[in-house]
């Protein structure tokens, strides 16, 4: 649905996003987001690139003007380098690392009144730089300032009369934010061990590795003298993944995550580690991770946390033994989640999925606290997103 334009010799272009980016959103903060976002490139060499992709919104009900701006350049090839400086002003997610779909909050707000995702304005500019220092060892290094205050709801009801829910995150660490400066620096280092690549049109590629990828992330937030008051704190964070096939079809897929705040003073409610959570039966997230019978926000925490998921992928387990499922193209899936915080009971997740491969899923899932059952739930995963064109 979008266009693009290219100089004859297609080392330049200019292009449109599709109908979607016209109308991007709908919340009960901002109303409709009508407005564009286009993107122009030019290649500098067969593996390097510059881009510039800005987008500007007018919201209908909040009547202000939300967008932002990215320029990036793609270097070092062999390397793996990439530069990009960012800036704009939006009304973000406070679970801004792994919150649910603005899409998926939009149909839900549209026309059942929920409002799962909350927000909040915040201005900024960011400059980000990746590198590898040797084979697949990849630092990524970055420093963002940000301007954050608190937002209310300017539509009250959807498009069904149903009441708006409201803007407030439904966490017991949450108390409200005065407007506030954050500038915050980042590094995290993530490395695969025997991890064999190939060339292709001068850039690497990477194989399909046998071994896990390892993630540590340091950031420190740097406390300013200005008028506002600013966030103070480190955060140290370390993460394992991998993905391994097995036997005639299998797959289990596993990850890890722990970490911890100290030295912290000022925090405010978008600094925390927040989860993949989502109280809304539909999802754009893999089952893979996160949470399926938590609502947004519950579990955020400005603390230390251990957080395991684990997913075994087979051909036929339970319901593909049925004669009308035999024959067709879907796989089974049992799931297990676990997520331990300093000053909280341990909660589990255990589920059965089928569907078709990671892209459509049905669950069922039942949550834990210790080990005394606290709920139970029907959960679909499938990227909407993708299917909308974006």
């Amino acid at each position: 649905m979008g266009k693009t334009y290219r100089t004859s010799d297609k080392k330049a272009w200019i292009g449109w996003k599709g109908l979607p980016s016209y109308v991007s959103e709908y919340n009960f903060v901002d109303g409709f987001w009508l407005g564009a976002k286009f993107e122009t490139g030019l290649k500098l060499s067969e593996a390097s690139t510059l881009r510039f992709t800005p987008s500007a919104y007018y919201t209908t009900a909040r009547k202000a003007v939300a967008g932002q701006s990215e320029l990036s350049l793609s270097y070092a090839p062999r390397r793996r380098g990439y530069l990009e400086l960012s800036g704009g002003v939006l009304s973000a997610d406070y679970n801004g690392e792994s919150g649910e779909s603005r899409l998926i909050n939009t149909v839900a707000s549209s026309f059942f009144g929920r409002n799962d995702v909350k927000l909040y304005e915040k201005r900024f500019l960011s400059f980000q730089n990746k590198i590898e220092l040797a084979n697949s060892l990849l630092l990524s290094t970055s420093l963002s300032w940000q301007r954050r205050q608190m937002l209310e709801n300017h539509i009250h009801r959807s498009w069904f009369k149903k009441e708006a829910e409201s803007n407030i995150p439904d966490s017991r660490a949450f108390y409200p934010m005065p407007e506030n400066e954050l500038l915050k620096a980042s590094f995290a280092l993530e490395y695969t061990p025997a991890h064999y690549y190939r060339m292709y049109r001068g850039k690497k590629v990477y194989e399909e590795s046998k071994c896990p990828t390892f993630t540590l992330r340091y950031d420190r937030a740097f406390p300013l003298k200005g008028a506002l008051p600013s966030p103070s704190y480190h955060l140290a964070e370390f993460s394992a993944r991998q993905s391994i096939e097995f036997g005639m079809f299998n797959t289990l897929d596993w990850a890890v995550n722990a970490g911890t705040f100290w030295n912290k003073s000022g925090m405010q409610f978008p600094d925390f580690k927040h989860f993949a959570t989502t109280g809304l039966p539909v999802t754009e997230r893999s089952f893979d991770t996160g949470f399926s019978l938590l609502d947004n926000y519950a579990y955020s925490t400005n603390t230390r946390w251990v957080q395991a998921n684990i997913s075994w992928y087979t051909p036929c387990l339970l319901l593909k033994f049925l004669p009308f499922l035999k024959k067709k193209n879907l796989d089974e899936a049992l799931h297990l989640r676990t997520l331990v915080e300093y000053d909280r009971r341990p909660y589990s997740e255990i589920g059965y999925s089928i569907g078709f491969m990671k892209l459509a899923r049905l669950g069922v899932f039942l949550g834990f606290d210790s080990l005394k059952y606290r709920s139970a739930g029907v959960s679909v995963s499938i990227p909407l997103s993708t299917f909308a064109g974006e």
